[in-house]
């Protein structure tokens, strides 16, 4: 799956599975846990979120050289997942990190060279 790699569909299957996996642990597990969390604290719904979202980019930032370009990727990605979370559930996250990751799988490589 290296970035000189031909797309192929096991490496389409793997990135739909790490969406699947992700918004599991990321939206339904820790944005959940720390908007219940917030939620006690008053109504900041967005501050789950943006700790979700800081977390979920560090958690990618191993994957470019220099690493912040993977942080200012992923990270508005994550705050427009996190609201996605909210307002139309999990099912709606796992499709657009999906879609993201495909279309990455093809426009990534023209990206970083």
């Amino acid at each position: 799956m290296g970035i000189s790699s031909e797309p192929t569909v096991l490496t389409a299957l793997v990135l739909i599975a790490f969406a699947f996996g992700e918004e599991i642990l990321f939206r339904l597990g820790i944005q959940n846990y720390l908007a219940q969390q917030f939620r006690r604290n008053g109504n900041k719904y967005w501050v789950a979120v943006v700790l979700t979202s800081a977390i979920w980019a560090l958690a990618h930032a191993n994957i470019l050289t220099p690493e912040w370009v993977k942080i200012v990727q992923i990270f508005p990605l994550g705050i427009a997942l996190g609201f996605l979370f909210k307002k139309y559930g999990l099912e709606s996250c796992i499709f657009a990190h999906g879609i993201f990751n495909l279309s990455m799988m093809w426009i990534g490589p023209y990206l970083i060279t």
